[in-house]
């Protein structure tokens, strides 16, 4: 994944208040999605992911399920929506060497 650039991944836009990570989320050019709005967050985030995976000059796309990865125990469930694109998606499993692993 980080042969030829950094990924991009999705993001909700209140993560642009956290001072580290939103220069992060800046410079991969990450797709925010405001979870207030319930319209944009199917259509605008569906939709720019959609056109990046189309455009071979795009990052690559970073989707976690359910958009967190705090569970240490099973693995969330992905939602249809990146899958229903009809473009090529690829899984990756990322493990940690914790037993019990909570970032916050």
């Amino acid at each position: 994944m980080f042969a030829e650039s950094f990924p991009s991944f999705v993001s909700r836009i209140e993560n642009l208040s956290i001072p580290m990570f939103a220069g992060i989320v800046r410079a991969v050019d990450a797709i925010l999605v405001d979870r207030r709005n319930h319209n944009k967050k199917e259509h605008g985030a569906l939709n720019e992911i959609k056109r990046r995976a189309l455009d071979p000059l795009a990052p690559q796309v970073m989707v976690f399920p359910e958009g967190t990865c705090n569970n240490t125990n099973v693995l969330f469930r992905f939602n249809k929506g990146v899958f229903s694109l009809g473009t090529p998606v690829q899984l990756a499993c990322f493990k940690y060497p914790y037993r019990s692993f909570n970032p916050r």
